[in-house]
């Protein structure tokens, strides 16, 4: 009864299988590395297993005791889930795809140890604790960057990193240290209860430095180079990386929630920084060729629009947000691979006009309604829950555009309104589902609407409806978009040194 009614205790009991798998792995298989790998990916498939047993039981909202520097909260369980799941499925195709590889059992030992170290992290209260897994996890993820570590491109991809993520550990470092001197307390749950007592200077400063490491950690603009940089790393890798750790800037925000909304400047420097690599991110996606970067701006894109839901005070709605993200990025990477082998023909000028636009726009406004039903949210033109429903809108007149501009008919308008009504009333639930799930640790607090809000918002949307209907499209041959395009390409490029530009360049 001890053990059920601590959710930490139980907690750290779901590493047990992914552990025995581990440790099977390591001591009785050196010689049979498959089998052993296959034991390895089957214990974390039990430990996804236990995880929905605990959520059927209601075991992540008992009682929730510090256990050797660690309290498993629900969004600690949310994410567990979420990275067991992710890490399950990544085990398992990597069975297959890294068969024949010389290192292929060192791949699965490591693999096995940063989903245990992120499941830890995940869960820590104490900030010595946190570090240490932070730090653990991203060295890891070095190593697995340079699977190939004769291969100089990939060397060179993971020092990148590495210096980027030993940057983000400075600044870890001296935020967490003003937090821990202005509280006098190492747990991470009493920092935040007390948050308010807390010098505002240290405070603001503090909260500074978490940015930036959640920027250096996620890609974030200016940090945004080792992540368009690191595509050298094998495609499991790269899944499990944009699916897991580098959410990991928004679950360190989520994190540190409590104490963000304690400070309104903070959030609009963080809402600022999330703008630019939401529309940095997203117009880079646009100009690439290469399937993974195209893949890597895109987490850019998400990243940024997790990040600037967190500067709105939208919390439950950035880990909603982090969930899909994770899930479909680890979808697209996994099936990148496939992408070559695909017979495309030409690509054909969509036609995109003006009465296209507006009906889409009608089928947007079914998908934000459904968003608001499922949500169960309430249309405040005075606090930032607007901009969320208008993200909605805009996603859902996207998807409803895309889909009219192959064939305009009356099926075709029925179909999408049906389409963006079904996904936003299922995107509105999931944020309502995780903000009831996380209710008690209060930390959705919709700020009011600022005119920085509405300036960003604007910027937004006039990039996007230039996107859409292309009213500079007589412009393409000037001599200023030519350079436009060309500094914006070459500023979403890769470091020289992370690119072979010779096969004999690539090691086996």
């Amino acid at each position: 009864m001890l053990i059920i009614a601590n959710s930490t205790i139980y907690f750290l009991m779901i590493l047990l299988s992914p552990l025995l798998g581990l440790l099977i792995n390591l001591l009785f298989y050196a010689k049979n590395f498959q089998r052993g790998s296959r034991i390895a990916s089957l214990g974390i498939w039990i430990g996804f297993i236990n995880v929905g047993i605990a959520w059927f039981l209601g075991l992540p909202f008992s009682e929730k005791n510090e256990s050797w520097g660690f309290i498993a909260n629900e969004i600690s369980w949310l994410m567990g889930t979420v990275i067991l799941f992710i890490s399950a499925i990544v085990h398992h195709f990597s069975l297959r795809y890294m068969e024949g590889d010389r290192n292929y059992r060192r791949y699965f030992l490591f693999l096995n140890l940063i989903t245990i170290s992120t499941f830890l992290m995940v869960a820590a209260d104490n900030i010595v604790i946190l570090i240490s897994f932070w730090v653990i996890s991203n060295g890891i993820l070095v190593v697995l960057m340079t699977h190939k570590f004769q291969w100089a491109a990939a060397k060179n991809s993971g020092i990148l990193a590495l210096k980027t993520f030993v940057l983000g550990l400075g600044f870890f470092i001296a935020g967490a240290g003003l937090l821990i001197y202005g509280s006098g307390s190492f747990s991470l749950n009493q920092i935040g209860k007390t948050s308010e007592s807390l010098s505002p200077s240290i405070r603001m400063i503090a909260l500074f430095f978490i940015i930036l490491v959640a920027f250096s950690q996620s890609g974030g603009w200016p940090f945004h180079r080792w992540l368009i940089s690191s595509l050298n790393s094998p495609t499991p890798v790269s899944a499990f990386m944009h699916a897991g750790l580098v959410n990991g800037g928004g679950l360190l925000l989520t994190r540190f929630a409590p104490i963000f909304l304690q400070e309104s400047l903070i959030l609009n420097i963080l809402f600022v920084l999330s703008m630019i690599t939401l529309v940095l991110g997203g117009i880079w996606k646009l100009l690439q060729a290469d399937i993974k970067r195209m893949l890597a701006c895109s987490t850019l894109t998400q990243m940024g629009f997790m990040m600037m839901q967190c500067s709105l005070g939208l919390f439950p709605a950035a880990l909603a947000h982090l969930c899909w993200h994770g899930l479909f990025k680890a979808f697209l990477f996994l099936k990148s691979g496939s992408t070559i082998s695909e017979h495309r023909h030409t690509n054909e000028e969509r036609v995109s006009t003006i009465p296209r636009f507006f009906l889409s726009s009608l089928c947007g406004l079914i998908g934000a309604s459904g968003f608001i039903l499922g949500g169960n949210l309430s249309f405040n033109l005075v606090d930032t829950t607007t901009i969320l429903i208008f993200f909605a809108w805009m996603a859902s007149t996207q998807f409803a555009h895309n889909l009219l501009q192959k064939k305009l008919s009356i099926f075709f308008v029925l179909i999408a309104s049906i389409s963006c009504l079904a996904t936003g009333i299922i995107y509105g639930l999931t944020v309502a589902l995780i903000e009831a799930a996380v209710a008690s640790v209060q930390i959705s607090q919709p700020q009011p609407l600022s005119s920085l809000h509405l300036i960003a918002i604007t910027l937004i949307f006039g990039i996007w409806i230039a996107l859409n209907l292309k009213p500079f499209a007589n412009h393409e041959g000037s001599l200023w978009w030519r350079r436009l395009y060309v500094r914006m390409l070459n500023a979403s490029q890769p470091d020289p040194q992370t690119i072979t530009s010779i096969r004999n360049g690539y090691k086996f």
